[in-house]
């Protein structure tokens, strides 16, 4: 594993009127590095990172990326630190979703429609898909 910063570029100053540091910067490096996927959990910041074409998750995904591997039991639990120690927010539909992809909850009564709106925006990683690293 290597540290990487953003070197100013016009892509940068655009990204910065639009967007925190940390996202412009990380859309910015992850374009000139031509990185397999970008980590971001801010919505503005995850569709232009998808403009740019490039693949996105965010921490949620990582989550059932890691269960899915093994790394870890759960992801509710994972959830609860996140938001208790970091005070993550993650909305309860949000939440509902993820648990269900992650094979913990139930289907909540949450529309079909709505959970494959969220896959399709790449909110939920499907099952089998390819995140590179």
């Amino acid at each position: 594993m290597r540290i990487e910063t953003a070197q100013d570029s016009p892509l940068l100053r655009i990204l910065l009127l639009q967007l925190h540091s940390g996202e412009a910067e990380a859309i910015a490096l992850a374009t000139d590095l031509k990185a397999d996927i970008v980590l971001i959990d801010e919505q503005e910041g995850r569709q232009l990172a998808s403009k740019a074409g490039l693949a996105v998750t965010g921490v949620l995904g990582v989550l059932l990326r890691a269960k899915r591997k093994g790394d870890i039991a759960a992801v509710k639990p994972e959830i609860d630190l996140l938001r208790s120690k970091a005070r993550f927010f993650v909305s309860p539909l949000l939440e509902a979703k993820v648990l269900v992809a992650a094979g913990e909850q139930k289907h909540p009564g949450v529309e079909g429609t709505r959970l494959n709106t969220a896959t399709r925006l790449g909110m939920i990683p499907t099952p089998g898909s390819v995140i590179s690293g």
